[in-house]
């Protein structure tokens, strides 16, 4: 689901995935997604729970909805990107979690999604370094909507979660657009 389109939809505001420059809407700033890469035991087993410039290419996990993220998290962490271009696709993070919990190789993941796979010992954190994407979570509406009441209560509700701190996204959104009707 893309970016909401506030002339044709009946929905006062939309939760997206993005990078808050929507021209003519509002973009209040809700979280950021930060990620760490998880792997399997099975995977760990045979990599020594080491990730680098030695890991190969097609064991990076990635998801359409983050282009770059590995590249992104290699360069964070002041490593070499392995070469190649032959790392398995996903569509969806939740697919890429899948992919993971199989051992089939290693995933940019935020703590929201993975917190159950790892209390089951399915899932390995492999670095403590959060990395955090370029793009966020943004609750987004038109001017026709800034001064709604029911807005404002959702907004500041939504902010007021302690979960979604900037240093974890503990429970952050699990979809990348949330159309709303207040």
């Amino acid at each position: 689901m893309g970016p909401v389109d506030f002339g044709v939809a009946n929905v006062d505001a939309s939760l997206e995935f993005g990078d808050g420059k929507r021209a003519g809407l509002h973009n209040d700033f809700i979280v950021p997604l930060s990620l760490l890469p998880y792997a399997a035991p099975s995977w760990i087993a045979r990599y020594d729970k080491r990730i680098g410039p030695d890991t190969p290419r097609a064991d990076l996990i990635e998801h359409l909805t983050l282009p770059h993220a590995w590249d992104g998290w290699f360069e964070r962490q002041g490593i070499a990107s392995a070469e190649g271009n032959e790392s398995s696709r996903y569509e969806i993070m939740s697919m890429a979690l899948n992919a993971d919990v199989a051992g089939l190789g290693v995933a940019l993941l935020p703590s929201y999604m993975v917190a159950d796979q790892v209390a089951a010992g399915r899932l390995v954190a492999l670095a403590d370094n959060v990395w955090t994407y370029p793009k966020a979570y943004y609750l987004v509406y038109p001017e026709a909507s800034a001064n709604m009441k029911s807005l404002r209560i959702f907004s500041d509700w939504l902010l007021a979660q302690p979960e979604w701190s900037p240093h974890g996204s503990a429970a952050a959104p699990r979809y990348s657009a949330i159309s709303l009707r207040l």
